[in-house]
Formats: structure tokens, sequence, C-alpha cells
């Protein structure tokens, strides 16, 4: 008789792996469908980017690889657990007593806490996720975690159980026998010599590495995205608190460049510049996102310092607009996947389970568009891109000198991330007003990852003898509180306050950079420590910089255009650099960036159809379009205080407005009104910069400034 229960007690179950896995594949489909509902997801394929997201599926190999894999990782990650609570609930199944039908509805029903409990795991760790039961229970908020407590202890309770069954039917296995026991002994044994092997020699690797100081420095650039220099506690009096106390710190040390500015204010256009010397018309990388074969990266400091020996990394938690990847010269790059997947991927990236894998390095290899993505502020943790830098730093060869470049995008919009609540601190009075208390805190954590960074670097010995570079790639303004312009001879002309980067040549919030050069170890001394330079500087100048500190020999070739800051470092007056005047132009802007409050789907369903993807599932920017958008480029030129902007304007006789600003007193002139306009004005000298800056490539001389014909 026992035998017989025993029998149908095994084939109770058999149908029910097949059931519980449709049930998981359902609750998988609803999640998505849900998920779409929740991000806005079918205004964006609902409008006029469908036809572009679809064509770009449809011809893009690398695309479809990218989703067919996501697909097959959500899925079989549901299927899996499916299957796994089969294999846990089985012993519980074979105690039962009750008849095989009764037994087959248990088993269905006792899965179904477990995909409750996911959906509270989610709601536990991302607060801010669309499916946060916050509305749910907005009179208990204690509800959600009460019931996390519940399921939680059903889950530890079923897998005790199922453990202890297990172990009793093995006892007739001799489990407790004493072949059994030395067997055991010697596999753990065995597996702990295995880690102690393992562990053991990376841990003295890691701690004879400060010992190994290597003949050339190494060179360490350290950029935050969005940075305003007016948040920087180091620049603002030490007196407030400070949202930057480590990047203070490393400031205080450094020779500082407090009027430095950047060519275009985006992340991708800005890097180029920095690594060749070069501005966007020469480069080529007049936009995010530009096509490959469009960018000259021949001169690059990454390629000339691989040349002579440097190992070459480049780390950044975002890709979505900068694609800068290991043909830019590097040896290896930090980053999410990079490609159209990204923003595809990513509007579906709200789903519970991934939400809880994304941050796991099971994560990392199912979900590559998720893991470590800033973009993705619902569940991007900073530690992650830390732990990664950490991890690559440790594994380079101690033998050989590291050229490192560094990108943390957290104070970018939208600003947030997992955590950000816990930053919501005391904030200085100053900032009052200026900045909004999100971006405020995101300063604060991206203060802590420059800091986690330099923890690394000097565990590693890699700051015994180095050169690092502290740079902003860009500021960012915000509308309502941007500086009022005051016409002086046009009174009746309106100068929009744009919110973002790299939409208003006016901005100095979105176009004024953080630039600081410090030597740590054996470099230390080579630059005055502790000067703040008053030189104009730009991000062009850190290419030349660079290659005066290191002495390198002059390749063939490089033609970079941005000067060189080094005796100005060394507080060494420089005519050169006081008189000269550097370039600024805009990236393409789009209506929904001008909002006060900017919509993140709004900006995809606009940008959309200026995008392709190409076979291997890269998102760039429509060639054909490009003259339309480098005619609508608003450029600058500026000297000291005094900005010349050419604006493009909708008079048919006079396409351009010609304003001349006075940033240090928010004032601007008709420049092509003479009345009134000031003497000490280097008007020739900027309309110069502008004729011959911008007459390169792409740009149609006949459709600019007239006065450039002159």
């Amino acid at each position: 008789m026992q035998d017989n229960q025993i029998i149908r007690a095994s084939k109770a179950p058999s149908n029910a792996i097949i059931y519980l896995n449709l049930i998981a594949i359902i609750f998988s489909l609803l999640i998505a469908i849900k998920s779409v509902t929740l991000t806005a997801t079918l205004d964006l394929v609902g409008g006029k980017a469908l036809p572009s997201a679809v064509g770009g599926v449809l011809g893009s190999p690398g695309l479809q690889l990218d989703l067919l894999g996501f697909l097959l990782s959500y899925i079989g990650i549901h299927l899996a657990l499916a299957t796994s609570w089969y294999f846990l609930w089985l012993p519980i199944d074979r105690r039962l007593t009750i008849d095989s039908r009764q037994r087959h509805l248990v088993a269905l029903l006792s899965f179904f806490p477990i995909l409750f409990w996911i959906l509270l795991l989610n709601n536990y760790l991302y607060p801010n996720s669309g499916f946060s039961f916050s509305n749910q229970f907005a009179s208990f908020s204690w509800a959600p975690d009460f019931l996390l407590i519940i399921t939680t202890t059903y889950l530890i309770a079923v897998i005790l159980n199922a453990v202890a069954l297990t172990m009793r039917s093995m006892h007739s296995l001799s489990l407790a026998s004493p072949r059994f026991w030395q067997t055991s002994t010697v596999a753990v044994s065995i597996v702990s010599i295995a880690v102690t092997l393992l562990v053991v020699p990376f841990s003295l690797a890691s701690f004879h590495a400060s010992k190994i100081v290597r003949e050339k420095p190494d060179i360490i650039l350290i950029g935050v995205d969005s940075l305003r220099t007016d948040h920087i506690g180091f620049l603002n009096g030490s007196s407030q608190i400070s949202l930057t106390p480590n990047i203070d710190q490393l400031l205080a040390e450094a020779a500082v460049v407090k009027d430095a500015w950047t060519p275009l204010a985006r992340t991708f256009p800005a890097w180029v510049s920095i690594l060749t010397g070069k501005y966007p018309g020469t480069h080529g990388a007049f936009y995010n996102l530009m096509p490959r074969h469009q960018v000259d990266d021949s001169v690059s400091l990454s390629h000339q310092l691989g040349q002579i020996g440097y190992q070459r990394i480049f780390g950044i938690d975002e890709t979505r607009f900068s694609n800068i990847d290991e043909s830019y010269g590097f040896d290896q790059v930090i980053s999410p996947r990079i490609g159209a997947g990204d923003f595809l991927l990513g509007t579906f990236t709200d789903l519970p389970v991934v939400n809880l894998l994304a941050n796991t390095y099971l994560g990392r290899w199912l979900f590559p568009h998720a893991y470590m993505n800033r973009a993705l502020p619902l569940i991007y943790d900073p530690q992650k891109f830390d732990l990664e830098l950490r991890t690559a730093i440790t594994k380079i060869d101690q033998k050989k000198p590291l050229f490192m470049a560094v990108h943390f995008e957290l104070p970018h919009f939208p600003y947030s991330w997992v955590e950000v609540d816990q930053l919501y601190s005391e904030f200085p009075a100053s900032l009052s007003g200026v900045s909004p208390k999100i971006y405020q805190a995101a300063v604060r954590r991206a203060d802590r990852q420059v800091a986690a960074l330099l923890q690394s670097l000097e565990s590693a010995g890699r700051l015994e003898n180095a050169i690092v570079v502290f740079l902003s790639d860009h500021g960012e303004a915000f509308s309502s509180s941007e500086p009022s312009w005051i016409g002086q001879n046009r009174p009746s002309r309106t100068v929009s306050a744009y919110g973002l980067h790299g939409t208003n040549v006016m901005s100095e919030a979105q176009y004024r950079v953080m630039l600081g050069f410090r030597g740590y170890g054996y470099q230390k001394g080579k630059v005055k420590q502790g000067l703040i330079s008053d030189v104009t500087a730009s991000l062009v100048d850190i290419r030349p910089t660079l290659h005066q500190w290191l002495e390198l020999p002059p390749p063939l070739r490089l033609k970079v255009e941005g000067l060189s800051l080094f005796s100005a470092l060394c507080g060494e007056s420089s005519a050169l650099l006081q008189e000269r005047i550097i370039s600024l132009e805009t990236g393409f802007s789009l209506p929904s960036m001008q909002a006060k409050y900017p919509d993140t789907a709004q900006i995809a369903q606009e940008g959309a159809i200026y995008y392709s993807i190409d076979r291997d599932g890269r998102l760039a920017l429509k060639e054909f379009l490009l003259p339309a958008l480098l005619a609508d480029k608003q450029r600058a030129a500026l000297s000291g205080h005094w900005l010349l902007a050419a604006l493009p304007g909708p008079r048919e006789n006079e396409p351009w407005d010609l304003l001349l600003a006075d940033l240090k007193h928010h004032q601007y002139w008709d420049a092509r009104a003479n009345n009134h306009i000031p003497n000490e004005a280097p008007m020739d000298a900027l309309l110069t910069e502008i004729c011959q800056r911008f007459d390169v490539r792409g740009v149609d001389a006949d459709s600019f400034l007239t006065e450039c014909e002159l």
C-alpha cells in the first residue's frame, strides 16, 4: 500500500512543471505589457518614430541579436524560476497524503506567493519602479514591507523543509556513515585550498602593486558630466556646506584653471576634443552619435600613448549619446552595451525580474544593456560602476604605465538614481534656487565616485607617479534660474534662456567647465600646487598640455588647435594665453528640450527620426540631415568676458543674428548696429575667429555671415 502511494506521489507532479512554466510565461508577458504602458512606450512607437524603429530593427542584424538575446534571457529567467520551484517543491509534494489532483493544484498555487514575492522585493529595492505599490497602499505604507516579510518567510520555510525532507530521504544512502563524512571533508578541503590559491596570490599581487614605480607616469583623466563650477566647494568658499568634499581635496593641491570652457557642450564632441586637442569642426564630431567614419581621431592622445607602451582604459556609465569604444585607441572600454538596443531595451527595463538581476554578475551577462547603466535611473547603482573600474585597475599589467579616462554621468539629466533619496540632506544655502536639489544630490554622489576611483588607483599603486586631470565635459543650465540678458542697442530682442546643455552659446552655465591638473608622487611639484589661474582655457588644451608635460616627441601630422597650459600651470605668465580667443558651438536641440521640465519620452519621440541603425546595431545621425543641422548651429567666439555669438535667425535677408555679449554684466548689443558698442570689445578679432573657425567641413560659407565674405 505504501509503495503504491509513493508511485502515485511520484507521478502526481509530472505535468506540474509544464503548468508552472506556462504560469511563468504568462506572468512575464503580463508584466512586459504593463511595463510598456507604464513607460509611455506607446507614445513613442505610436508617433513618427515607429517607421524608423521598425525599419532599424529589420535592417540591423546586430540589433536583432540584441533583441533576441534580451527576449530569451527575460523568458528564460522566468522558466528557470518555475523549474527551480518545481524541484524545490517536489520533496514536499511527495509527503502530502491528498490525492494526485489536489497535490497538482497545491503545487501550482504554491508558486503564486513567489511571483508576488518578486514584485514585493522589486518594490522594496526599487521604490521608484513603475511596479511600486506606493499608490495601492497609500494609506498603509507598512503593508508592502510586511507582506515581503511574510512571503520571504514562506520561501525560507519551503527551502528548509525541502532540504530537511531531502536529507531524510537520503538517510537510506548512509548519509551519516563515516565514509560519507570522510568524502565530504575531502571535498570541502579541496574547495578551500582552491579558493586560497586563487585569493591569496591576487591579494599579494595587489599588496605589492604599490611598490612598483614605473618610469613613465600614469595619466588619469577624471570627468564628471554636467558639473557646474558654481557647485564645487573649492571654487566657492569653504565656509559653506560643500557638495564636493572629495573633489575639493583633489583640487586643493592641484593647479586649477577657473576660466575654462568646452568647445561644444555635449559629451561625445567634448571628449573627442579632449583626446585630439581639436575643435569639432576639425575632428568631425559635430554632434553626439556621429557616424564613425565622419570622426577623425587619428592623432588622439590614446593612439599616441599606445604606441609608447601605455595600457589604455576608457570608462563611462552611459553610452546612449557617447559611443567611444576601442576604435578610439583604447585597449579596454568599461561601459554598458553600446547600441540602439540601449534605447529600445531601456524602455522595457522596468521589469521586476530584470530589475532584481540587472546589478548582479548574472544580469551583466543576461542583460548587458541594463548592467551599470546610468541611463536607467530606476535601477542604476553607482557602486557597480565603481567596482568595475576597481576590478579593471587591479587586473592590468603592473609593469606598464596606465592611461585611464573615466567619465561619471550621474549629474546628467534626469539626475536621479536608485538611492537618490538617501542624499537629500543639507544643501548649500548659496545654491538655493540655482539648481534643483535632485541635481545637487547627484553632484554629491558623483563626488563619492571620484573618491572611490582615486582610492582604487592608490591601492593599486597608480598614484605613485601620476598625472591626474579633473574636468567636466560641460555644465548644466536650468531655465528657471538662468540670468536675464539686457539688450543695450536692441532692447526688443529676447535672448531665450534654454536649459540643459549645448542649447545656447550665450549660457555661461552650459559652457563653463571645471579643469584642474595635479601631480602625484614623482610628478608632484611639476605644476604649482594650490594655483588658481585666470587664463582662458578650453578642453582642447588638455591634449597639448599633457604632451608638453610628458615631453613627448611630436608625432607626424599632429596639428592640435589647443594651446599648452603648462607654463600657466607652473605660475608663469603667457601673453599668448591671456590674449587668446576660443570657439564655442551648440549641438542640435529639440523643442521638448527647451521645456522647463523636459520629458524624456517626448525627447525620444522627437529625436528618433534623426537617427538610423547600422548593421551592427549602432545608432548614428542620418548623414543627409547634416547640412540642415549644421546650418542651425549657434556659433561663438570668446575672449575674456566678451563673446560674439552668431545665432540663426528667422529673417530672410539676413538669416544670422550677430550679438556681442558682455558675460560679466549680462548685457548684449546688436553687433551690426555700430552705435553704443563698447570700444574695449575686441570685435574684429572675435569676428575673424568665427569666420575662420567655422569655414570648415560641412559649413556652407554662402549661407553664413555676410561679414565673413568681406
